[in-house]
């Protein structure tokens, strides 16, 4: 079991153990979490209980809580990473 520490709805802290635990022997406000796609800085939405990633660009947008870029990812088999600059996947090559 994982707990992650909240602050402003903002994810600090992520340990190994229950929120029980940690609210008892470390205080603050902690959640049990069993995702292991939950990190730092991820934000926490009480009303729904779940977290979001940070915004990874200005130019995404968050949809179903998933940060979607402008254009979709290239379905080639290929590897690509976002050109913010130029609002375009730039092919990636692997050595």
């Amino acid at each position: 079991m994982k707990a992650a520490q909240i602050k402003n709805n903002i994810v600090v802290q992520i340990i190994v153990g229950s929120s029980d635990w940690a609210n008892e022997k470390i205080g603050g406000t902690w959640i049990d979490i069993s995702e292991l796609s939950i990190g730092l800085g991820f934000t926490y939405n009480q009303d729904s209980n779940t977290f979001t990633a940070p915004q990874p660009y200005p130019s995404w947008t968050l949809i179903d809580n998933v940060w979607k870029a402008p254009k979709p990812y290239p379905n080639d088999g290929s590897f690509y990473d976002w050109d913010e600059e130029n609002q375009k996947w730039v092919q990636i090559e692997l050595k």
